[in-house]
């Protein structure tokens, strides 16, 4: 939850991009990231929550290259947790 602290503080400072949270199983954590996402909504800042890691990889991506810069970088820093 350390690193959720600074990512928040980092999306408060912009506003022209999308923000994907990715909850795998906990209840406690999607709780705290749709509090997030309602604050942010104030902002008319695009906050979506997934419990799918590529669902979330989708909506992010705007093409197919842009996909796979996605997965390379998920990929290259073992950010995914599903797998």
């Amino acid at each position: 939850m350390h690193g959720a602290t600074g990512i928040a503080r980092g999306i408060d400072k912009r506003s022209d991009y999308l923000v994907a949270i990715v909850i795998i199983d906990s209840a406690l954590h999607y709780g705290m990231a749709r509090s997030m996402q309602m604050f942010e909504e104030e902002k008319r800042k695009e906050v979506r929550i997934f419990r799918d890691a590529d669902k979330a990889l989708d909506w992010l991506a705007f093409d197919v290259e842009e996909r796979k810069v996605l997965d390379g970088f998920v990929n290259a820093n073992n950010v995914r947790s599903d797998s």
